[in-house]
């Protein structure tokens, strides 16, 4: 199970990615592409679960006290997340009714989301740190 704080942020990230999969999707599915839709959800969904399997396997991570069996597990970790993708790749190529590259697309989904939510912050910080710096500019003083 997830700590809280750490499950307030994949639930966060994970319905962004949610939201802009089934964008994509609807947007797909009313002009007819139903394979780039269904590799889009694919994709996304498999993301998802790979994000998940990410956070539960750093928690793991943090508890191993021997840096030896940690760094094997991770080792092991990174592989099966690997051969997940390259299952879901291979399945997506040789798939007619799956679009290759709609499943790459939802496959970077986190990464999007993630990426998308550092630029937001970093200008929304900026904005704020801007106006407070002019407010205090122009602020009256009284001597």
């Amino acid at each position: 199970m997830l700590p809280k704080e750490v499950h307030i942020e994949f639930l966060k990230i994970s319905k962004r990615v949610v939201l802009v999969v089934s964008i994509l999707a609807i947007s797909s599915f009313s002009i007819g592409n139903t394979d780039v839709a269904l590799g889009v959800l694919t994709g996304g969904l498999i993301s998802i679960l790979s994000f998940r399997l990410m956070a539960l396997a750093a928690l793991q991570l943090v508890e191993i006290k021997d840096p030896q069996k940690a760094k094997a597990r991770a080792i092991i970790n990174y592989l099966i997340r690997y051969i997940l993708y390259a299952g879901i790749l291979y399945v997506g190529f040789v798939t007619p009714e799956l679009n290759f590259v709609g499943i790459v697309v939802g496959l970077l989904m986190v990464k999007f989301a993630i990426l998308f939510d550092g630029i937001y912050y970093s200008i929304k910080n900026f904005i704020q740190e801007f106006w407070k710096g002019q407010k205090l500019k122009y602020e009256r003083r009284d001597n």
